[in-house]
């Protein structure tokens, strides 16, 4: 009650003997290097670490990510509580090296030439270079450069081995190459020899030569052996040496063999005798020929040969016998021919010739004949010499031909020497003309004729006949007319000459014009008048004429009237009177077409509409209705023929209707120029909102419609009227509502 107290205490001391857990750690891991590196970036999810109280700290040997040597690495995580209980987990990361060495700069492969005198080359070259992404261990060759290949293809090898046992390899070829020949010593030099006693050969020895290789002599043969026999002639002995690698060296000497023997000929015919053949200057002859034989071989000819042909006279025939060495035996005969056959003349064809001009003997020129022989001739004579004087008649000439040898031969021929000169026309006929009597001029025809034309003549031998081939005369024109005569004169051979001429009756004189053509003058009648020219032209336009030796025939050069105007026209015609013979006169005269009457024109009305521009246009022929003219072709023209919006409605329009000739006609039409073409919205109408100004919005909206809602528009021939369809807003506040109007342009 006194409020003492005591007080006891005590400790509860609570520990903590709990390590933290870690959970989730990774397996172990194994990964191969990054390519070029001796190392891996490893990563992995990380672990976490849990406590019954709390984890102080959580860490770790290395992180997820992190660069990791090749070979085995352990990572260690230890979580630490608040209290310092520590847990530790581990796991191992192993990064492996599978990337082999690099080997660079490999030589190419190497042909080389063996070594002068070996079966081998020293070979050099630059070594290549190694590398590897973690190390290299070692690096090895088969071969060292520098070394002695033997003839052949070797190959050299290169191999890398990295620290972890990762090996690479690379390799190249040498060739060395055998260029080398074997060597031929000790070869015999050229040998020459005599034949063998009755053999076309000798046998010939000599010591065989030696022969060697840098790499050893594979075959040595010879294209012949010592001891062997050879044809008479040079023949080449060769030694061929060759190894193993295919190189040959050759090696010759010649062998001469000499034939010494001469051929031997049997069986000489003896002297031959013979007459010539018929018509040859010699003979055939024929004998059994010689034989010949040698050693070796051996050719036999003949300056001649049985059945040749020999001249008259004595030829020496020569048999040579020649062996290939040249060693020659010769025998000779003699042919002896005779000849015994006479020259032959050619013939001579007899001749026949004209006398000599003026006179009643000719001289007359001839060519010898041909005189052969089967040998040759000599002579060739004749008893009359060419360009002698032969009278009129036959004479005979005689040839005599003798050979070289004394034979003889005869042969004749005649001249005959004819009159065939006709006579001499000394004078001429001569033409003879007269103008047309009526009567066809019989008189004077027959007086000319008698006359022979006129013509004379004499003849070389004897008189002469006068003759003539008149029949009838030619009538050309009327009374008139031509003929040609000849006339002949006759020897008393039968010989003529002509003289020809004519006789001529002429008519010179032209038709007489006894009424000359006139002028007319006539109205267009549409179809160019042409039966009134024809008419005309048929009557010679009124002319008449008179001829006193025969009749006229009328002709005249119209063509064509020149073109006035239009259907109308004028043509100057010249008409010829014409009589049989070709005598002409002319007169000329005027053919006249005239068009003094206006064209008729006939107009319609028309209706123009402007386009969009407000343009419109029409040509004269729109308003045309037939216009015409009797006489030809119209043309148009119209006062106007372009219109616009100040010519809108009814317009009083002028067709001019004009002819050929420029006479003249008009009449009116009435045309009538619309615009239908609507006019164009430039500005389209906008829409237009008003808010409620607690008032009447009225002027706002007329003012809209007044403007037409913004819109615009134009047209060509104007002034525009707008309309609209509202029927107006309802005014006030507190309502809304809307209206959609149409407006129109007019």
């Amino acid at each position: 009650p006194a409020s003492n107290t005591a007080t006891l205490s005590f400790d509860v001391v609570v520990s903590d003997d709990e390590d933290p857990t870690i959970s989730g750690m990774p397996a172990n891991i194994t990964q191969t290097a990054d390519a070029g590196v001796c190392t891996a970036a490893v990563s992995w999810t990380d672990p976490t670490a849990g406590d019954n109280c709390a984890v102080a700290t959580f860490t770790s040997s290395h992180n997820s990510g992190d660069t990791f040597d090749v070979g085995t690495t352990t990572v260690s995580y230890t979580a630490t509580d608040i209290h310092g209980n520590t847990t530790t987990s581990t796991f191992d990361v192993t990064v492996t090296d599978d990337e082999d060495p690099v080997i660079a700069g490999m030589p190419s492969d190497i042909t080389q030439n063996a070594d002068a005198g070996l079966c081998s080359a020293v070979v050099t070259w630059t070594a290549p270079t190694d590398s590897d992404n973690c190390g290299i261990a070692s690096f090895t060759s088969s071969h060292n450069s520098g070394t002695a290949f033997n003839v052949g293809a070797t190959t050299v090898t290169y191999t890398a081995t990295d620290i972890h046992g990762n090996v690479s390899t690379a390799s190249f070829t040498i060739t060395v190459v055998d260029n080398q020949a074997p060597t031929i010593s000790d070869m015999p030099g050229d040998l020459s020899a005599n034949n063998d006693a009755g053999a076309c050969s000798a046998a010939v020895t000599w010591g065989d030569p030696t022969s060697a290789d840098n790499c050893g002599v594979t075959s040595f043969t010879s294209s012949h052996s010592s001891g062997s026999a050879f044809n008479v002639g040079t023949t080449t002995v060769t030694y061929t040496a060759q190894d193993a690698a295919g190189n040959t060296t050759t090696a010759s000497f010649t062998v001469t063999v000499t034939d010494n023997e001469s051929p031997v000929i049997t069986g000489n015919p003896g002297d031959l005798s013979a007459n010539n053949d018929a018509g040859i200057c010699g003979a055939a002859v024929t004998w059994t020929a010689p034989t010949a034989t040698d050693n070796c071989s051996q050719t036999l000819t003949s300056t001649h040969n049985p059945g040749d042909l020999f001249g008259v006279g004595t030829t020496t025939v020569t048999y040579t016998s020649t062996d290939l060495a040249s060693n020659t035996s010769t025998i000779s005969f003699n042919v002896v021919v005779t000849d015994t056959e006479d020259p032959v003349i050619a013939p001579m064809m007899n001749d026949t010739v004209s006398t000599d001009a003026g006179t009643c003997e000719a001289v007359v020129n001839f060519s010898a004949p041909g005189a052969t022989d089967n040998c040759a001739v000599a002579t060739l004579t004749s008893d009359i010499a060419s360009g002698s004087t032969f009278s009129l008649g036959s004479t005979t000439v005689t040839y005599t031909a003798t050979d070289i040898n004394g034979n003889t031969s005869t042969s004749t021929f005649d001249i005959v020497v004819e009159d065939n000169e006709g006579p001499t026309i000394g004078t001429p006929a001569a033409d003879e003309t007269v103008e047309c009597d009526g009567s066809g001029n019989t008189a004077a025809l027959m007086a000319w004729l008698t006359n022979n034309g006129g013509a004379a003549a004499t003849d070389n031998c004897s008189g002469v006949t006068w003759s003539n081939d008149f029949t009838t005369m030619a009538n050309t024109c009327g009374g008139a007319g031509a003929v040609q005569v000849i006339f002949t004169a006759t020897d008393a051979a039968g010989n003529t000459s002509s003289t020809s001429a004519t006789f001529t009756i002429q008519d010179t004189t032209a038709p007489s014009i006894t009424a000359a053509a006139q002028d007319t003058t006539t109205e267009c009648d549409g179809s160019g008048n042409a039966a009134q020219l024809a008419a005309w032209l048929a009557n010679n336009g009124g002319a008449t004429a008179s001829e006193d030796c025969s009749s006229v025939t009328w002709s005249n050069n119209f063509t064509s009237l020149s073109d006035l105007c239009g259907a109308t026209g004028a043509a100057t015609v010249t008409f010829t009177a014409t009589d049989v013979c070709g005598n002409a006169s002319t007169t000329n005269a005027t053919f006249t077409i005239l068009d003094p009457t206006n064209p008729t024109a006939v107009a319609q009305n028309h209706t123009v509409t402007l386009d969009a521009s407000g343009i419109g246009s029409m040509v004269a022929g729109d308003i045309d209705n037939g216009s015409s003219d009797g006489c030809g072709n119209v043309t148009l023209a119209a006062s106007q023929t372009s219109f616009g919006c100040a010519d809108l409605g009814a317009n009083t329009i002028t067709l001019t209707v004009t002819d050929d000739c420029g006479n003249a006609s008009t009449a009116t039409a009435t045309v009538t120029v619309k615009d239908e073409v609507a006019p164009s919205i430039t500005v389209a109408a906008a829409d237009t909102t008003f808010e409620c100004n607690g008032t009447d919005y009225s002027a706002q909206f007329a003012a809209w419609l007044a403007d037409h809602g913004g819109a615009d528009a134009t047209d060509a021939c104007g002034p525009l009227t707008w309309t609209n369809n509202s029927t107006g807003l309802v005014p006030g506040c507190g309502d809304s509502e809307s209206e959609e109007v149409t407006f129109t342009v007019t």
